[in-house]
């Protein structure tokens, strides 16, 4: 399938949750690209829990589907991007880059209130599970 093209984009709407399995997809993208020489664009989005920063973050040696890397429960891309200084922190060879959403200024990607107020920005369910934005906020717990 990936010899059908060059570049992938990337378009998932994660909730922040490190068992929200949408990271684990999106690693084993880049593992395949990798592998394949092709080219990654993950699309930026605003994390709709907006929650701090906070929980465990899972031990080496302990990966699966529903953890797959060592995040802290509550995560967003932001804090990926930190920690590794690119879209990869996996130590692959893969041409990946992320593309900043338009429209969200630091103040708004900062808020600590989840999905933006504004009328303007609908929400779109990620899931079938993930039917509205306080869904989201309590996914990963209190």
């Amino acid at each position: 399938m990936m010899d059908s093209f060059d570049v992938l984009l990337v378009d998932l709407q994660d909730l922040g949750c490190r068992v929200y399995t949408f990271l684990t997809t999106l690693r084993y993208v880049l593992e395949a690209a990798a592998e394949r020489g092709k080219a990654v664009r993950v699309l930026d989005r605003p994390n709709p829990a907006g929650r701090p920063v906070e929980g465990l973050r899972l031990r080496e040696g302990w990966r699966v589907f529903v953890g797959a890397g060592a995040l802290p429960i509550a995560h967003g891309s932001r804090w990926a991007r930190r920690r590794s200084g690119s879209c990869c922190s996996l130590g692959l060879d893969v041409d990946c880059s992320i593309i900043e959403m338009p429209g969200m200024g630091t103040a708004d990607r900062r808020r600590a209130d989840g999905w933006p107020r504004r009328m303007s920005v609908a929400w779109v369910n990620p899931s079938p599970n993930a039917s509205n934005p306080w869904m989201a906020r309590c996914y990963a717990g209190p």
